[in-house]
């Protein structure tokens, strides 16, 4: 292995050297161009931290088949086997991409391509070349199967910075062990666990279509986490469970990297998780991610309802957008019948429509918590799936005779939720029935606490609003009432 320091090849040099393959490969389903010189080939990777890193990980010890060459243009990766044939050769550009990734297109040099068709380049694994079905030596091995134990590997390695700035005390051990260990926090007479699931849905897609993807992770903790605090419980822990086709170093450290930010803002432990690499099972480069959250709380001061009484006042605490529910609908709306660009600005916004759309969802731990600690909260609503129509009933206890209100004239809903309402024309109900239309917690309280739970709600970093309360109901299960 050798770190060569050369000058940025020109393409015109590039097609010199290879009169018989002029212009540039591309390799299907990835949009790569690869530079062919010879019985080699030559991956541009841009002036970029991607290519950078690549360089050095190739340098401390890649493979003898790979150099890497770093130079004012960016970082190269030339692909030298040797005399393996041509299909080989494509093969191993491709397992190379899956791996690391793409180079940014914005910084590849244009060019007129000549591709390759596609059933030279349609080498999936159950549809063997001849070479690669009669290699007598060394047999098949995972990575030929789609699973890269090296890259697994490093994704540990990498995250591991992340996962240490989110341990509590209670955590015995490190990462990488079979199971994570977390003792109770000290201090609890009676404790009762607490548990939560969530996952963030098709906002995942906006993700993927926008290569950012590092607040996901932000959303995947708050969909757990804010279930969670509606009970008045702590959270302890997380764990999370991320899958893709092929597993990309660089997304997943920047997912997981989001997971950790969650836990932090959250103030629980990422104790473990799992990284699965399922060749064929996933389309091209998405990935699901699944979350898990463990909680305590005391068994008596566990908030379930049981003290909400006819006259409590319902407070909303601002969301940050659309949190992680409804994106089938929005990007039904706003990409495919609106078609509106990521990069746009709709009147309204403030920022570009892929940024706005991908805000994570705000979690409401510190302040809840907050609330809790002072004895002020009754009862608890995560606006999540549902919306205003099926959520807020959920903090009532079981045959409860309680109708809760809310008055619509108190707050505004966001630009945002604007925009889908008139682009798709939805229904009001609609719209009340699928999003948190800028309320993403609702808390219930005693009138009498109202000013000073508001005051500490707002010393905690929220926006409040006064949006309603509970009166007497003629039976259980009365629906929401909207008001004004």
């Amino acid at each position: 292995m050798s770190v060569r320091f050369s000058p940025w090849l020109p393409l015109a040099q590039a097609n010199a050297a290879a009169p018989a393959h002029p212009g540039l490969w591309q390799v299907r389903g990835e949009g790569l161009r690869v530079f062919p010189l010879g019985k080699s080939a030559m991956v541009h990777y841009g002036a970029s931290a991607q290519g950078e890193s690549l360089a050095r990980h190739l340098a401390q010890g890649g493979r003898a088949d790979l150099e890497a060459a770093a130079a004012r243009g960016g970082c190269f990766v030339r692909f030298a086997p040797s005399d393996r044939p041509q299909a080989d050769l494509e093969r191993l550009v491709r397992r190379f991409v899956e791996r690391f990734g793409a180079p940014p297109s914005a910084e590849l040099p244009t060019a007129t391509t000549t591709p390759i068709s596609e059933s030279d380049m349609n080498h999936d694994d159950d549809e063997k070349t001849a070479t690669e079905a009669e290699r007598p030596s060394g047999g098949f091995t995972y990575r030929d199967a789609g699973v890269d134990i090296d890259a697994g590997e490093s994704l540990v390695e990498r995250i591991k910075p992340h996962v240490r700035r989110t341990l509590r005390p209670e955590v015995l051990g490190g990462l990488g062990g079979f199971a994570g260990l977390c003792a109770l926090p000290r201090g609890y007479r009676d404790p009762v666990l607490v548990a939560c699931t969530d996952g963030v849905g098709t906002k995942l897609k906006l993700a993927f279509s926008t290569g950012k993807h590092d607040t996901v992770g932000i959303d995947l903790v708050a969909m757990n986490v804010n279930d969670m605090v509606v009970s008045g419980a702590e959270p302890l822990l997380f764990l999370d469970y991320f899958a893709a086709s092929r597993l990309k170093v660089e997304v997943a450290t920047q997912v997981i990297a989001g997971i950790a930010e969650g836990c932090r803002q959250a103030g629980c432990a990422l104790l473990g998780g799992e990284t699965a690499e399922l060749p064929g099972f996933y389309q091209g480069e998405e990935y699901d991610l699944a979350g898990f959250a463990v909680g305590v709380v005391e068994r008596e001061g566990r908030v379930d309802g049981r003290t909400i009484a006819p006259g409590d006042v319902l407070l909303g605490l601002a969301s940050s957008g659309f949190h992680s529910n409804g994106y089938s609908l929005v990007r039904k709306v706003l990409l495919e019948h609106a078609k509106l660009d990521l990069a746009s600005r709709p009147a309204g916004l403030e920022e570009p429509l892929g940024e706005a759309l991908l805000r994570p969802t705000r979690i409401y731990v510190k302040a809840m918590r907050a609330l809790y600690a002072e004895g002020w909260l009754k009862g608890a609503a995560h606006v999540t799936g549902g919306g205003l129509v099926e959520n807020p009933t959920r903090m009532l206890p079981e045959g409860a005779r309680l109708k809760l209100w809310l008055d619509v004239g108190t707050w505004r809903w966001p630009p945002l939720f604007e925009i889908v309402a008139r682009t798709g024309n939805v229904s009001v109900a609609e719209m009340r029935r699928t999003f948190n239309l800028g309320l993403g917690m609702l808390v219930c309280v005693a009138p009498e606490n109202v000013a000073t739970a508001t005051a500490l709600l707002e010393g905690a970093g929220e926006t409040v609003f006064r949006v309603g309360g509970i009166d007497a109901a003629e039976a259980p299960l009365a629906p929401v009432e909207f008001r004004g």
